[in-house]
């Protein structure tokens, strides 16, 4: 249940879930790249901060992969930071896979963090910070009540 179809989509609601767990300065770097931000941190992610410029140069490495539009849009955003960029691997991140499970809504919260390897506090933890980012989040399964007696 964890790790199934966890790079079958691009984009959509997966990438919207990703997002909401990068911090503001890297949520400004994607929301700048739009469609091309998967393609930028392939290029140049890695888990490490790069330096924007702080204006666009048609010969700066980023414009072969993102283009010189998408590079006025990112310096106007970020010019003259340090931003960090992640991998694109970070969409299999324990929290992700989380988010995933949360949205799927197959099984109990504490079945997910048994088979996550965290604890029902973390799995609703991630359940309170996409809320408070704006996701639909489902409400969690209940168990029938349990009886004493057969009817």
């Amino acid at each position: 249940m964890c790790g199934e179809n966890v790079n079958k989509r691009r984009g959509g609601l997966d990438f919207e879930l990703r997002r909401n767990f990068y911090g503001e300065t890297t949520r400004l770097l994607l929301d700048a790249l739009g469609d091309k931000a998967e393609a930028f941190m392939v290029a140049f992610g890695g888990g490490e901060g790069r330096l924007i410029p702080a204006a666009p140069h048609p010969d700066h490495p980023f414009v072969s992969v993102i283009g010189l539009e998408k590079m006025r849009a990112l310096v106007d955003a970020l010019g003259g930071e340090r931003v960090y960029i992640p991998t694109v691997k970070r969409a299999a991140s324990r929290k992700f896979l989380i988010a995933q499970a949360i949205m799927r809504n197959e099984v109990s919260r504490s079945e997910m963090a048994r088979c996550c390897g965290v604890t029902a506090r973390y799995v609703r933890m991630v359940a309170r910070e996409m809320e408070a980012a704006g996701v639909a989040v489902p409400p969690p399964m209940t168990k029938p009540p349990h009886r004493d007696e057969p009817e």
